[in-house]
């Protein structure tokens, strides 16, 4: 008995001391063309766009993360519209972000892929983002506002596409990383990844 807890503790030791060489102490290789270290360091990357410090997949998040807060790598999710535009959210509604149920006066998920790019532009995505106690962008715009698409697209607050984001980085930002997930599935998915390819092989 004795000899066989004795032994267990000596392979337990050795996997432990393994482990630990290996992720404390990483292979030279490994670090030298690890493409997310720069200068033996992890780079920085913006879950959701920055989504803790400013509205979630927000140009107004994207812009803050790149510009103030210097992130190396912005992460988000896309969804296909129902006309075919690649739109950053992380949900298949924008319930959860928006003021849609305020517009629309019901609660019935508002998905992206039932909806035009347009339809969805009308929505202010800042309209849940909490900053304290406060919600800061709530009384940004009214429902019956006739200029409502204008005054959002000003402040960055309405749904973004991909070569929106693309449009805003992509030429003074070359070394910007991106950790992109598309999340439609089935035939969606395939269409929404050759839209995707197209958009990187035509115009970046």
């Amino acid at each position: 008995m004795k000899k066989s807890i004795k032994r267990f503790l000596i392979i337990a030791t050795f996997i432990i001391i393994f482990f630990f060489v290996c992720n404390v102490i990483p292979p030279k290789k490994v670090v030298e063309h690890n493409p997310f270290l720069t200068d033996n360091l992890p780079m920085v990357a913006a879950h959701r766009g920055g989504g803790v410090s400013n509205p979630e997949n927000t140009l107004k998040a994207f812009k803050w993360c790149v510009n103030t807060a210097k992130v190396e790598i912005l992460e988000f999710d896309l969804y296909l519209t129902k006309d075919e535009q690649l739109v950053i959210n992380h949900d298949k509604s924008i319930n959860r972000t928006s003021d849609v149920e305020v517009l629309t006066n019901s609660s019935e998920k508002y998905y992206i892929a039932d909806h035009t790019l347009d339809e969805l532009k009308n929505f202010n995505l800042g309209y849940n983002f909490k900053k304290g106690e406060e919600y800061p962008y709530r009384d940004l715009v009214k429902v019956d506002d006739v200029n409502r698409k204008e005054v959002l697209a000003e402040n960055d607050l309405c749904i973004v596409t991909l070569d929106e984001l693309f449009g805003a980085f992509y030429e003074e930002n070359k070394e910007l990383l991106f950790i992109i997930e598309i999340k439609d599935k089935e035939e969606r998915g395939k269409q929404a990844t050759k839209l995707f390819y197209e958009t990187l092989a035509n115009k970046y």
